[in-house]
């Protein structure tokens, strides 16, 4: 009886691989024939670049913050000894020269996030001069014909929202709305495009699964209920901001932000590989745009645990979907009850400094899986680690080259933002690294080549 089971099992487990080997092939084009010169969109094409610094450091602590100095790390900023505290006057008392180097690009649009614990740097207590520089911000943009898109969550938080449970605890997203609906009181005269939560499902993934943000926490179970927090506190942000039609621009769009690098087995005859992806996938991807088209949010490991959430007024509470894309990962099990995974870079794929893969065929992939949401579709960070910045035009060329074979198949990508304006923090660390068209060079900002570039791009459409 025995070897008819294992038998059954092991032609179950050949036919799996079989299916899955047949079903999602990696696609590779063949670069040297493809023409990356002069690229030509769409006359509305919206160009922009998302700030992964300016003016969002702040001067309050935050989960990040002190998640860094639990960790020993020291903040290295460019330029010098600079503090955050000096830094984030820095972003406010230089914005002329951060508004210079948006008009050097030529873009139509900048895509920043809010500081949340310097806007509300108590539960109580809304700081009414930290809400007017970003008024004076957002005007200052406009009257140079550049659009605001605020993002309101990026990965920060207050200290004292984490001391409440944060997004653990299903009680605290009417606390996220009551800051949302305070800022946007403000700002909404200034800035039609709204972003509540910049990749929800990272903040919960590597917060609370892997262990590698804050708050440092290995519990899927309790990582897939921050994330369904968080798609639920977008929902209600959703709908409220939609019904404060007072202050609200006529074409408002409120949407969210979502990851989506590419996850495949790295040994393809190997089934727990593709088990492995098959779950990563699902809760890093599927069930977050299942959330979004059909209101219900349902991850379980049978005999484990099931996290299940329906929420009807999602269904449709988008307007637009945000789509950040930087790499491709190879996932292989291992034997280690925590984590039974690692996530290889393809050997055959040339990388960044970081050692992602550069993979501009993803970006394509993704685009048409988010199409599935029948919404019109932005790449909001695209961007590459890149010191030497050797590779960096390169890559824009050719993301943007997938951008535009995306839109000659009808999809509706509406525009493009490179990521970074500046260098910005690696997240776990507070190290910069080397991701942005700009150097920090103390308190200015000096163009690397991709710079001119990635502005040249743009004024030849």
């Amino acid at each position: 009886m025995i070897f008819y089971f294992i038998v059954i099992l092991a032609l179950l487990t050949i036919l799996y691989v079989v299916a899955r080997r047949s079903s999602a092939r990696e696609a590779h084009w063949d670069w040297g024939r493809i023409n990356l010169e002069n690229l030509t969109f769409p006359h509305n094409f919206d160009w922009g670049i998302t700030s992964g610094i300016f003016p969002t450091l702040s001067v309050q602590p935050t989960n990040w913050s002190a998640w860094q100095d639990s960790l020993g790390e020291s903040r290295d900023f460019p330029g010098g000894q600079i503090q955050p505290q000096e830094f984030s006057q820095i972003s406010w008392e230089h914005r002329e020269s951060l508004i210079d180097a948006l008009k050097l690009l030529g873009v139509n649009s900048y895509r920043f996030g809010l500081a949340w614990s310097d806007i509300q740097p108590k539960q109580s207590e809304f700081d009414a001069k930290v809400i007017q520089q970003y008024v004076a911000f957002c005007q200052a943009l406009i009257a140079v014909n550049i659009q605001p898109v605020i993002t309101l969550h990026h990965f920060a938080a207050p200290l004292w929202f984490e001391a409440l449970g944060g997004f653990e605890r299903r009680e605290n997203i009417p606390v996220f709305v009551h800051y949302a609906e305070t800022v946007f009181e403000k700002l909404a005269p200034f800035a039609s495009r709204w972003i509540t939560f910049h990749e929800p499902e990272v903040t919960s993934l590597q917060g609370w699964f892997l262990g590698n943000n804050p708050p440092g926490k290995r519990d899927l179970r309790l990582a897939t209920r921050v994330l369904a927090n968080m798609l639920d506190a977008h929902t209600k942000t959703y709908h409220r901001l939609k019904q404060m039609a007072d202050p609200a621009p006529k074409n408002l769009q409120v949407g969210l932000t979502k990851q989506m690098n590419i996850f495949d087995p790295a040994r393809r005859w190997h089934p727990l590989d593709w088990i492995m992806t098959d779950v990563i996938n699902k809760v890093y991807r599927d069930e977050v745009l299942h959330y979004l088209t059909e209101g219900v949010f349902d991850f379980q490991i049978p005999g484990y645990f099931r996290t299940r959430r329906i929420n009807l007024k999602a269904k449709g509470a988008l307007d637009f979907i945000g789509m950040d894309y930087f790499t491709h990962k190879q996932v292989r099990f291992v034997s280690d009850w925590r984590r039974p995974f690692r996530l290889d870079t393809p050997h055959l794929e040339p990388t960044d400094d970081a050692d992602a893969a550069i993979y501009p065929e993803g970006l394509y992939a993704g685009i048409q899986r988010l199409a599935h949401l029948k919404k019109p579709i932005w790449i909001t960070a695209n961007g590459i680690v890149d010191a030497a910045d050797e590779q960096r035009s390169q890559f824009i060329r050719r993301h943007l080259y997938t951008v535009r074979r995306a839109l000659a198949e009808n999809y509706p990508v509406k525009g493009y933002y490179y990521y970074s304006l500046t260098d910005s923090q690696e997240g776990s660390t507070g190290k910069f690294i080397a991701n942005g068209l700009f150097e920090i060079l103390g308190a200015k900002l000096n163009p690397r080549p991709s710079a001119e570039k990635y502005a040249g791009i743009i004024r030849r459409q």
